[in-house]
């Protein structure tokens, strides 16, 4: 394991040396910063993997009424929660840190981070809505991280059959969160303030609706006959709130960006919506597959 672990780290050493090189002199320094916190993010998630195993965080068997049932496939499913985790937080991070220091601590680049505007001073004020977005897509998988280690052993292990059983929030709850949260950026960078609060304040309620139907909290006035007319409520009342402060003489009526003067958010969609789309498709195409094919694959006991 140690001699594994030291040629990992120096075959990440040698992307990094390599891929920083490449990027620095392409003029994409932020690339550099996210590729180093991406490479320190997937050797902390598999310390961070490892130490959940070896700890008893998380166990290979659960005992429950006097009887011991294997638990390997809920095991590794738990150890794969917590590195994807780690991993997509610190790329995220690195995202954060590059445009913090972006015309601070290097030279603005080009390609993606380039549709930032420039600035003077040691912040840039402009891409503060692209800021809080990536700092709320990492506060998400953190927090999914805290949850993870609070709840209860089953609840680690999605034993959805014991009885107390809630879970906690998948990793795909947190990624959601973040693509959401830029969503909700561009929107504020383009003055689409009435649809960053409706998306924004809709994904928190499914969020929270999410968590009482999973059993996290728990109100008798939810349940019941009257249970959804409560959640209407709550939904209208939103909305109305929405609206409310959409048409004030002095909290709204604020007006879009006109075509002359777009937004960061927008002249990168323009210029690399092809890119991002493919991106995306052949991602989710992966991660089906995987579903479907590799992890039931892995989940055989004893491999």
């Amino acid at each position: 394991p140690a001699a594994g672990v030291g040629a990992l780290v120096g075959l990440l050493f040698a992307v990094n040396l390599v891929g920083a090189h490449v990027l620095m002199t392409s003029e994409r320094a932020e690339w550099a910063t996210v590729l180093v916190f991406s490479s320190v993010g997937l050797l902390l998630g598999l310390i961070a993997a490892a130490t959940t195993g070896s700890s008893g965080l998380v166990t290979t068997e659960y005992t429950f009424e006097g009887q011991t049932a294997p638990t390997l496939n809920e095991y590794r499913e738990a150890l794969g929660f917590v590195f994807f985790n780690v991993w997509i937080m610190f790329t995220v991070l690195g995202a954060l840190v590059a445009v913090l220091a972006r015309g601070v601590l290097s030279e603005p680049g080009e390609g993606w981070f380039g549709h930032l505007s420039d600035f003077d001073g040691p912040w840039d004020r402009n891409s503060l809505p692209l800021q809080l977005g990536l700092l709320t897509w990492v506060a998400a998988h953190a927090l999914a991280l805290v949850q993870f280690h609070r709840v209860e052993l089953h609840d680690r292990l999605a034993l959805s059959g014991v009885e107390g059983y809630h879970g906690h929030f998948s990793v795909w709850a947190a990624v959601l969160t973040g693509i959401v949260a830029l969503a909700v950026a561009s929107m504020v960078a383009e003055r689409w303030l009435t649809r960053a609060m409706t998306l924004a304040s809709m994904w928190v309620l499914y969020l929270v609706s999410a968590a009482f139907e999973m059993g996290m909290w728990t109100n008798d006035n939810f349940d019941g006959s009257w249970g959804a007319v409560v959640w209407f409520g709550i939904t209208f009342f939103i909305g109305l709130g929405i609206y409310s402060i959409a048409t004030h003489n002095s909290w709204g009526g604020w007006s879009n960006r006109s075509d002359d003067a777009p937004s960061g958010a927008r002249t990168f969609w323009s210029a690399h919506w092809s890119q991002v789309m493919i991106a995306a498709a052949f991602l989710v195409a992966f991660v089906i597959r995987s579903q479907w094919y590799i992890i039931p694959a892995l989940n055989g006991y004893g491999t």
